[in-house]
This record gives structure tokens, sequence and C-alpha cells, in this order.
């Protein structure tokens, strides 16, 4: 199981940090992310692979005036 902002989903061996923020419905072109507790780049979203009871925080940029 993944844990993302305190709602768990299953785990699925061999995903990268883009699959599960897609597959929880996140754009990842408008969201920063912590893994369990590592601020993570955009450029790592596809090569970081997600370990089995990982902690992901996701906050969504607004934009604003």
């Amino acid at each position: 199981m993944l844990k993302i902002n305190k709602q768990w989903i299953d785990y699925h061996p061999g995903e990268n940090l883009l699959q599960v923020l897609e597959r929880a419905d996140y754009s990842p072109d408008f969201v920063a992310v912590e893994v369990n507790g590592d601020l993570i780049k955009r450029k790592e979203f596809q090569t970081l692979l997600i370990p089995d009871e990982a902690v992901i925080e996701v906050f969504t940029i607004v934009g604003g005036g």
C-alpha cells in the first residue's frame, strides 16, 4: 500500500512516481511532491521507483494574484 495525502492506494511493484501520480489523478505538471519526507525534482518523476508503504505528499500549485 502507498499513502498519498493521508489516503491509502494499492502498491504496484516497479511503478515510478509519475505512474503513481497519474493513477491517483494528479497532473504531474502542476504539483510538488515529497516521498518519505524528501522533496522530489520533477525531472526525477519518471525514474524514481516507489517502494511499498511509501508516504507521498502531493502539493498542488495554484496561481493567484
